[in-house]
């Protein structure tokens, strides 16, 4: 099954162009390791109950 998410945030998001806390450069977009990271965090609090199909998405690779 394919899903294709399309969203828009509604508060400014601000992602670093890199680890140097002296840089202030933000990405233009949003890294697909944030978003899926998001994801995942927005399934554990949503479906607590429902670790395998988590397991599936997020650790055997289901979800990218």
């Amino acid at each position: 099954m394919y899903l294709l998410i399309q969203a828009r945030a509604e508060t400014p998001l601000g992602c670093r162009a890199g680890r140097d806390e002296a840089r202030e450069e933000t990405l233009s977009y949003v890294p697909g390791s944030a978003l899926l990271g998001a994801l995942a965090t927005a399934h554990l609090q949503l479906c607590p109950d429902r670790r395998d199909e988590f397991a599936d998405f997020f650790l055997r690779g289901g979800a990218y």
